[in-house]
């Protein structure tokens, strides 16, 4: 929410989905947002990723996610419901099981499309911003 009221406020244009499965969840978001004046440029949607890909038609030109599931599966969640110039930024980081999972998504997609960036801040020692864009990389098209 902090993300959506910063860029909203910044860009007069952009418009934003945040996506939750759960109810309670969403009536929070949804409370929020009424009540800080975002709505209708900030839009809550109760569903999973799964599901609106299922659903054909739904395309977003940026995705973020926090702790949600490992790299490998957060593009496979995602690649389907992004436009095709489209991109995946997720907060991970960096420790044990990193290179690993990281390893598993360059299988998965090709590394040229992952790009790590790490997060220079003290207070966030070991975060990571991981840009994934799967136009630059047709295998994530094929298993989709």
């Amino acid at each position: 929410m902090p993300l959506a009221a910063r860029l909203l406020s910044r860009h007069d244009g952009l418009s934003m989905t945040l996506i939750e499965s759960i109810g309670k969840k969403v009536r929070f978001l949804e409370a929020v947002t009424a009540a800080s004046g975002l709505a209708p440029r900030l839009r809550v949607a109760h569903a999973r990723a799964e599901d609106l890909a299922q659903g054909g038609g739904v395309r977003f030109d940026l995705i973020t996610a926090r702790a949600i599931a490992p790299l490998s599966e957060l593009i496979r969640l995602a690649a389907p419901i992004l436009t095709p110039t489209g991109s995946l930024l997720a907060w991970k980081r960096a420790g044990e099981g990193w290179d690993a999972e990281l390893s598993t998504a360059s299988s998965f997609i090709g590394s040229s499309a992952i790009e790590v960036i790490p997060v220079n801040v003290a207070a966030l020692e070991g975060a990571l911003l991981v840009r994934v864009t799967p136009h630059e990389s047709e295998r994530v098209r094929a298993r989709v």
